[in-house]
């Protein structure tokens, strides 16, 4: 039997990041979760691998794309965050991608 897959979830929203927590639990999946950027930085330093990461965009301390600067300039290896914006519609300014377009490994335009 395999182990179950690990996700970081990043969200300051506690309701949010609660129910949607308890809801991957049930699905099978192990879940780590951080209400805030350097929370979600720390998480990834101190050893932890998922495999994984959803990521709020609007941080209280950090955007989803400054979080994803300082930890592709970390040491510490780390996966890619998967899709951003959880909760927006992906327009307006908050959901804007940085200049450059796309993420790494990322394929196609993201809608």
């Amino acid at each position: 039997m395999s182990a179950a897959k690990h996700i970081l979830f990043v969200e300051d929203e506690s309701d949010f990041r609660e129910g949607l927590s308890t809801l991957l639990e049930l699905k099978g999946f192990r879940v780590g979760w951080a209400s805030n950027g350097r929370q979600g930085l720390d998480y990834l330093r101190q050893g932890e691998r998922p495999d994984l990461i959803l990521l709020d965009l609007k941080l209280p301390d950090m955007d989803g794309w400054q979080f994803r600067r300082e930890q592709q300039h970390d040491p510490t290896p780390g996966p890619h965050p998967g899709r951003r914006g959880l909760g927006h519609e992906g327009r307006g300014p908050e959901c804007r991608r940085p200049e450059g377009g796309r993420l790494p490994g990322e394929a196609g335009r993201v809608r």
